[in-house]
């Protein structure tokens, strides 16, 4: 969601933030569920490929409620109302959510659900027979053919992925289409999710310099930063990536090989890993290995690997923290830490994240968490 001109500096200064969710059934509102107050619960939006959003919620409603959202199919909608201090406001879509399972608390009236987005109905469409793809077409043509195969020819699919790779050769998938998309997405450095108006979208993997909204999270009194924690891991941390062809009837690309180039970097790899792994900085070489079926060119096949690259070699420097509040944050969105001085007079260093998990909380008084991973200096 690209926030209005107004609300990057107004979010910092103060301003008013409710949550409304709304109901819907085969498209249409259900009467007893529209413009629904949370008394608890938080969105979680995540990286991670699948299922982006989950919603947690919690509604006083009843046994009326609790039968209203009772059909299989039932959608909640989930919005964000920001008033500013002139009591101008916009509203902020926070996403669309398949409701998977509700429980009432009874003598409380409590209902209590949990919903992720979307792709839990193409995790639930699995093939009932094996199914192949079409030698030629554009990979992201079969990931939205897929995508309509599961939720109908209606189902509007958003492509903004730049890969013009093609399907190199027939491939049969046997039972998971969520993981048959997931895995056409990785081999064109795309992902595939539905976006906060419950849209398919296929784009490219964002990374530190291509993120669309850049926020600062600063400490101190002017700051909106509530806690600080920080965390160095090797875990899925990778400074080279190749790919190579595994097309059954012949070698489609030469192996491509993509690295860490930055001398600045905590996983830098060296002038070439291939030929000089010796001026690898202290991390080493450590590869990931893509083996692609249905790449056809070398030039498709290194677009990949510096998309997987983008996303595997930043993993050595990891923040979690906690800030005020802000709704239009997102995965892939980058973040510019400012922490708090250690010592008095000690200058600090604008740090530069890009977000992997934020939680969204639906109720007043609880911090916003959004754990980071480091992209360099801001």
């Amino acid at each position: 969601w690209p926030p209005p001109a107004p609300f990057s500096e107004a979010i910092r200064s103060g301003v008013g933030v409710t949550y409304s969710v709304s109901a819907t059934y085969g498209g249409a509102p259900v009467a007893a569920a529209t413009d629904l107050t949370p008394i608890g619960g938080s969105i979680t939006d995540t990286s991670r490929p699948g299922v982006r959003r989950v919603l947690n919620l919690d509604l006083a409603g009843g046994h009326d409620l609790f039968n209203a959202l009772a059909p299989t199919g039932t959608l909640l909608a989930v919005s964000c109302r920001v008033t500013y201090t002139d009591r101008t406001s916009v509203d902020i879509p926070m996403g669309v959510f398949d409701i998977d399972s509700e429980r009432i608390s009874e003598g409380e009236g409590r209902v209590s659900l949990t919903a992720p987005d979307k792709w839990a109905r193409i995790q639930r469409a699995r093939f009932v027979v094996p199914d192949g793809s079409t030698p030629g077409q554009l990979v992201v043509d079969t990931i939205a053919e897929l995508i309509h195969d599961a939720l109908g020819n209606d189902e509007e699919v958003v492509i903004t992925a730049t890969s013009t790779a093609t399907v190199a050769s027939w491939l049969v998938w046997e039972k998971d289409r969520d993981k048959a998309i997931i895995d056409l997405a990785e081999q064109i450095g795309a992902w595939v999710f539905f976006d906060r108006n419950g849209v398919a979208t296929i784009a490219d993997i964002p990374t530190g310099t291509t993120a669309t909204n850049v926020w600062l999270v600063n400490a101190g009194e002017s700051g909106v930063m509530t806690e600080l924690t920080r965390e160095r891991s090797r875990g899925g941390t990778y400074n080279v990536v190749v790919v190579e062809s595994s097309a059954v009837d012949e070698l489609r690309f030469p192996t491509q090989v993509a690295w860490d180039t930055d001398v600045e970097s905590p996983t830098y790899a060296g002038i070439d890993p291939l030929t000089s792994p010796e001026t690898a900085g202290p991390f080493g070489i450590v590869t990931y290995y893509l083996d692609s079926p249905i790449l056809t060119t070398a030039g498709d096949a290194l677009f990949a690997a510096l998309k997987v690259l983008s996303r595997t070699k930043g993993l050595a420097s990891q923040v979690s923290l906690g800030q005020v509040p802000n709704p239009a944050v997102d995965a892939f969105d980058v973040i510019d830490v400012l922490p708090p001085q250690e010592y008095p007079l000690q200058g600090r260093v604008l740090e530069r994240h890009l977000v992997d998990n934020v939680s969204h909380p639906l109720t007043f008084g609880s911090a916003q968490q959004i754990d980071a991973r480091s992209v360099g200096a801001a």
